[in-house]
């Protein structure tokens, strides 16, 4: 309203005085129009036109340039009345000249009333001092003043402001003062509050019993409570801003601290509990828990380290004797159990049972005792054991064992005393005793126990005399049985003689060497061939287990190929399968192809026996497969690899209930099916298996009744040569 009013009056001094300038050129104007020429009058009259139309040009120019100045002096009082902060200017005598709508607000009063208003009627009694040498300062110095006091609004309300004000000259030269009021109440609440917290804090570090220190990111101390300077005898000027490792000539400087400070808490901004134990050159050795907390500020840009020190030697020790005694308490409470369980256990047992104490007075007997003795709980508890039953316990032998055996060893079992007891009769015992050491009460006990052995002697003298009856015997057993081996062995000796007299002249005769022969003779001849033939292999048989049970069969070992002693028996038993149209296969695992360490005669007679039987009981269009290969068997807690061969026939098989007597002497199974070209000894059977564990070999059978049997037998692989062999 101000500037228009200014404005409005301008324009009317202007318009006064173009008018007397007019009056004034117009008088010149009517006295040079007389004088002037029609052509004068023209060019004059022109030049004022090209004149008026240029002044037009002017007042557009003027016009636009007003419209302008006015739309920044619009901007100008948007920003100056709605900015963040109050401004106002006041006179060098203290009245409010101008303010903007934001000072107002704060003043809490209309904007066009604060005008010719005193500004200290808006600041705190308490407060104008520091107005006035503000004020003071400002118009003195010329320079911008700042100050912090409290104003007061027209409601009464207080409210804290920052002031910051310089000086200027108005349009009439005088100076003025340009004031920038900001509203710092919630600042000064914020920081009031921060103060009382530290205060608080000082306190709670002051008071608090356990040491505490504060360090800044540099590890050097800004603060230390009471209790660190009187636990550590220390004082604060040994310890403000020193580096807490340069403390007490350096006794801070630990390596579990360092760990904590420098490498631990900058991964871990909060840690507990962290026990360091050190010897202080004051106080002695001490045990510490530390926590530590890390607290970043302003923006992270400072680190402080807050640190807790508990010492907890003392309490450490008070543990350590808790921990004692609860042991000791556990020790006693479990020796209680113990006893209870000890004393049932002792109720329980069938064996008498006693428990002496250093004295050898009956502390304890169980039920057996009582029972098999014939003496009541009174009559033993709290005697010497001596004194047991009208004295009968006092025995020779049992002072030995408890007054000198027992003090040198503790310990002594099977301690044997035979003794005529009055009420039970004479009794053989046995003793086992224990003398026990109880640390814990400072007490010894001896532990007696008793077992009759009367019955088992007499069982033992009588097993005694059956085992030396039973030895007799079986030396007996085996005198006769190797005479019987001698004897069949000088019998098949005796017999062979005539025997192969009477193969050789049969033959000769089936031959006709000497002279045809009819029919019936051939037949004659043949079968008295046949017959010896038959009674020689059970010769050779009888004689070959009679060495063994004799044990004079000798083991003539020689190495030689697996492959060629498979092959060699396939070629014995060739033609006699092609007759029955039987197929032979070998077959020879490449691991199995092998040297082996044997009595080549004896593997082949096993081999032999093993095929001719297997030949003997497959019906015609059958197959006989003979394999070799390695494999693994248990050898009690080990593994061991040996060479196994399996002789497979697809014959007539065997009864599950006739395997078990497979391998006994002069045993025929197929005795119903055999004809006589198929009859056997009987021994041969049981011959390879004894060869077989001659070779310390293992034999054993498969067999499904109607479809075929397997046959196993094992050579140790310690008897194999691994080279391997090229066909």
């Amino acid at each position: 309203m101000k500037i228009k009013d200014k404005r409005s009056k301008q324009a009317v001094e202007i318009r006064r005085q173009a008018e007397e300038i007019a009056r004034e050129k117009a008088d010149l104007l009517s006295e040079n129009l007389d004088a002037l020429s029609p052509e004068e009058t023209r060019q004059t009259l022109h030049e004022l036109r090209v004149h008026q139309i240029e002044l037009e040009i002017q007042n557009e120019e003027l016009r636009i340039a007003q419209a302008e100045l006015n739309a920044v002096l619009a901007r100008y009082f948007d920003l100056y009345n709605l900015a963040p902060v109050g401004y106002c200017t006041v006179s060098e005598v203290g009245l409010i000249l101008e303010a903007n709508l934001t000072a107002a607000i704060l003043l809490g009063m209309a904007r066009d009333t604060l005008a010719k208003q005193p500004i200290t009627r808006f600041i705190l009694k308490e407060d104008q001092d520091i107005y006035y040498l503000y004020r003071k300062q400002l118009f003195e110095t010329g320079e911008p003043q700042v100050c912090e006091l409290r104003m007061v609004k027209q409601d009464g309300t207080s409210f804290w402001t920052h002031l910051k004000a310089t000086v200027v000259l108005d349009a009439d030269g005088a100076p003025v003062c340009r004031i920038v009021l900001s509203d710092i109440t919630e600042r000064q609440r914020l920081e009031a509050e921060i103060l009382n917290i530290m205060e608080y804090t000082d306190n709670i570090v002051e008071t608090v019993r356990e040491p505490l220190l504060v360090l800044n990111s540099d590890l050097k101390i800004l603060t230390a409570s009471r209790s660190f300077y009187d636990t550590f005898k220390i004082t604060s000027e040994e310890t403000i801003g020193n580096l807490i490792y340069n403390l007490g000539n350096r006794q801070w400087d630990i390596p579990k601290l360092r760990v904590l400070l420098e490498t631990i808490l900058p991964q871990k901004t909060t840690f507990d509990d962290y026990e360091v134990e050190h010897d202080f050159t004051t106080i002695g050795r001490r045990i510490m828990l530390l926590n530590a907390r890390q607290i970043q500020r302003e923006l992270g840009k400072e680190r402080i380290i807050i640190l807790a020190i508990e010492d907890i030697t003392e309490r450490r020790k008070i543990e350590d004797g808790l921990e004692k005694t609860r042991k000791k308490l556990k020790i006693v409470k479990k020796s209680a159990e113990i006893l209870e369980f000890t004393e049932s256990v002792i109720n329980t047992v069938r064996e008498p049972l006693l428990v002496l104490d250093s004295d050898l007075k009956v502390l304890s007997a169980n039920r057996s005792f009582h029972d098999y003795f014939k003496v009541t709980p009174d009559e033993t508890t709290g005697k010497l054991i001596y004194d047991l039953g009208n004295r009968q316990w006092d025995i020779p032998r049992l002072r030995m064992l408890l007054e000198e055996i027992l003090l040198k060893d503790g310990r002594f079992d099977d301690y044997e005393i035979e003794h005529d007891f009055p009420n039970i009769g004479r009794r053989i015992i046995l003793l086992n005793v224990r003398r026990i050491h109880q640390k814990e009460i400072d007490s010894q006990k001896i532990l007696l126990a008793i077992e009759d052995i009367t019955e088992r002697r007499k069982i033992e003298s009588g097993l005694k005399k059956a085992h030396e009856e039973l030895k007799e015997l079986a030396s007996e057993l085996k005198r006769t049985t190797q005479v019987k081996s001698e004897f069949l062995a000088n019998m098949s000796h005796e017999l062979r003689t005539p025997l192969n007299a009477i193969l050789g002249f049969s033959e000769v005769l089936e031959d006709e060497l000497y002279g045809d022969l009819n029919d019936r003779q051939k037949t004659y001849a043949h079968h008295i061939y046949n017959a010896g033939k038959h009674l020689l292999s059970l010769i050779n048989d009888i004689l070959d287990l009679s060495k063994v049970e004799a044990g004079k069969m000798e083991f003539e070992a020689s190495w030689f190929p697996i492959r060629a002693i498979l092959a060699s028996s396939i070629v014995m038993l060739r033609e006699k399968a092609m007759k029955h149209g039987i197929v032979l296969c070998v077959e020879i695992e490449s691991d199995a192809d092998i040297h082996v360490e044997a009595d080549e005669r004896k593997i082949k007679q096993i081999l032999f026996n093993l095929l001719s039987n297997a030949v003997k009981f497959t019906p015609y269009g059958g197959r006989v497969t003979v394999r070799a290969y390695m494999a693994a068997f248990e050898n009690g807690s080990e593994q061991q690899r040996m060479l196994e061969v399996c002789v497979e026939d697809t014959g007539i098989g065997i009864k599950e209930e006739d395997l078990p007597r497979l391998f006994g002497e002069f045993t025929q199974l197929h005795q119903r099916v055999l004809t006589k070209e198929h009859e056997g000894t009987g021994l041969g059977l049981a011959l390879t298996k004894r060869l077989v564990e001659f070779h310390h070999g293992v034999m054993r059978v498969e067999s499904e009744y109607g479809t075929g049997s397997r046959f196993y037998f094992t050579l140790p692989v310690l008897y194999g040569k691994k080279d391997k062999i090229e066909e």
